[in-house]
């Protein structure tokens, strides 16, 4: 009657664990172009996928040199900005260069 209750035991464990390790690759499918069973599906998912991360990281070049141009990006402003007192007697603003 021990071994059985172990036997149990042991058969729902690895029941748990080989439905996690299943529902974790079925999650991790669905974020790819596998979850389509054609090969045209595939092949236009795989082609979305192309053109998104093509215009992802063109927008980041964008935002890179843009940043470039401009000169001071903004934390940099910020910095600046914390920097710069008033001076009580002339009442003038004064910053770091």
């Amino acid at each position: 009657m021990k071994h059985l209750r172990s036997l149990i035991a042991l058969c729902i464990s690895a029941f748990a664990v080989t439905s996690w390790a299943a529902g974790n690759a079925l999650w991790q499918a669905e974020q790819s172009c596998i979850k389509y069973p054609t090969p045209s599906a595939r092949a236009e998912c795989e082609k979305k996928q192309k053109d998104d991360m093509a215009a992802f990281e063109k927008e980041l070049k964008k935002n890179k040199d843009d940043a470039k141009t401009s000169g001071d990006t903004p934390q940099d402003a910020k910095k600046k900005n914390d920097l710069c007192f008033k001076r009580e007697s002339t009442g003038e603003t004064v910053c770091p260069n």
